[in-house]
């Protein structure tokens, strides 16, 4: 995102990882009133982390492989995401559209564009709780915790948050991950690594899976804004999603990616996330 769009950005107090501040924006009578859809959605993750787990407990299988089933119920809760991509992509296009303005735009044109940008940085607090809203609530009817969706989120679209050819940040934030998310997904493959040594332990042949892992962990304990197999998927992993990969590059939103795996909590009159 270029800096222009960035400081309308972050004028309004919005940002992945950072407090929705809503009373910037509106009344706090509205505030209150646009704040439902996060109410449900936080509501609706608590709930999902006492059946499931919360976003940190998930440990993947042995072989890191997703079945087909789990695969299928992710693409559910994408299809609930991408009804609402549309939305972002507009926001995102209006930020762009002030960025490009040239510097000796005349004071109609530029305060045109502010407006539209403007109305859409008010619009984006509902969008974004719809957004959660739809994540969690999708997520209960296919039975999947927050950590099993981020873990088959990165697995399936490790090469579109951090393609070499692109810089890693969206509209909706610095990071297409957070630092809190990157903590987690490295002990998501350390407990990886434990079920791969219990594996070995009975029988089964993992031993090089096991070597990887080991080299994953240490890469992105060096490096801590690397995501896993951010080289490649190990070819178990690769195998599970590539029956699937049409329907999966059909389901990712980039201008969503910042804030897919975000967690909410609910703090006075502002939401954080992070």
């Amino acid at each position: 995102m270029n800096p222009t769009g960035k400081k309308w950005l972050l004028g309004c107090g919005i940002g992945c990882g950072a407090v929705i501040l809503l009373g910037i924006l509106i009344t706090v009578g509205g505030s209150l009133f646009m704040m439902g859809p996060f109410r449900d959605a936080i509501a609706t993750r608590e709930a999902l982390d006492e059946l499931y787990g919360d976003q940190a407990s998930f440990t993947p299988p042995a072989d890191g492989a997703v079945t087909a089933d789990r695969v299928e119920a992710f693409l559910t809760v994408r299809d609930a995401i991408m009804e609402l991509c549309a939305d972002f992509q507009q926001t995102a296009a209006q930020f762009q559209a002030m960025d490009d303005l040239d510097e000796d735009a005349n004071d109609r044109e530029a305060m045109a564009e502010g407006f539209k940008l403007t109305r859409e940085v008010i619009g984006m607090v509902p969008r974004m709780g719809k957004l959660y809203e739809a994540r969690n609530v999708t997520l209960g009817e296919v039975e999947m915790g927050l950590g099993e969706y981020t873990y088959i989120y990165v697995m399936a679209y490790g090469r579109e948050i951090n393609p070499e050819d692109a810089d890693d940040e969206t509209v909706f934030g610095d990071k297409m991950a957070s630092r809190r998310v990157r903590e987690i997904l490295r002990d998501m493959l350390r407990r990886q690594l434990n079920a791969a040594l219990d594996a070995d332990a009975q029988g089964q042949d993992l031993d090089d899976l096991r070597d990887r892992l080991v080299a994953e962990i240490e890469i992105l304990e060096a490096e801590p804004e690397r995501l896993p197999w951010q080289d490649g998927l190990p070819p178990a992993v690769a195998a599970s999603l590539a029956p699937f990969r049409d329907r999966l590059d059909a389901g990712f939103c980039r201008e969503t990616s910042g804030l897919e795996l975000n967690q909410n909590q609910q703090r006075g009159l502002s939401i954080q996330g992070s």
